[in-house]
């Protein structure tokens, strides 16, 4: 099983956001999955890879044209490179069996939105995990709350993702979908 995790590549993050992703890393290698990242070595997205290599995890990479130079930092199994930001999210949702997405950056949110108008076009049946950490994403879960109560997003477009809030719940959602796999 392979797991796209969006989240942050800034380095200004708090320390905090840093653990956060390096305990979900732990967590996703135990449960046997393979990374699949934006092939960033700063920010949570490098720290998820470094925990990744540290707990002997498979990761690959999918790469913008314009952030190539991040290969000479990064040690990955496999890597493509697309030629825009676009391609780079087709391919990291097409090579996932799981979206996982953490706190982020505008980067994130286009990802975890493009992602969702993916899946509910097409019909498919991806998990998408939107990980609410602290109650990061709840302005976001607001406004797209708001925007179904005002007729612009169909119930049927919220459900096809879920919401976690803790390591917790979110260990407890992975050992639920191994099973029914």
């Amino acid at each position: 099983m392979k797991v796209f995790i969006a989240c942050s590549s800034k380095d200004s993050v708090s320390s905090e956001y840093l653990n956060l992703a390096s305990d979900v890393a732990t967590m996703l290698v135990r449960h046997k999955y393979k990374l699949v990242f934006a092939g960033k070595d700063t920010g949570m997205m490098g720290k998820c890879f470094v925990t990744y290599k540290y707990e002997e995890g498979k990761t690959k990479a999918v790469l913008d044209v314009h952030d190539t130079d991040y290969l000479d930092n990064v040690e990955v199994d496999a890597y493509e490179v697309e030629a825009s930001t676009f391609e780079r999210t087709k391919i990291l949702y097409q090579s996932s069996d799981l979206v996982l997405v953490l706190p982020g950056d505008i980067e994130t949110l286009a990802e975890f939105m493009s992602i969702l108008e993916e899946i509910n076009t097409k019909g498919e049946n991806k998990p998408i995990i939107l990980f609410n950490y602290n109650n990061f994403y709840t302005p976001l879960l607001k406004l797209i709350e708001n925007s179904y109560k005002e007729g612009f997003i169909l119930k049927s477009e919220i459900k096809s993702f879920s919401i976690v809030n803790d390591l917790e719940s979110l260990d407890a959602f992975l050992h639920n979908l191994n099973k029914e796999r």
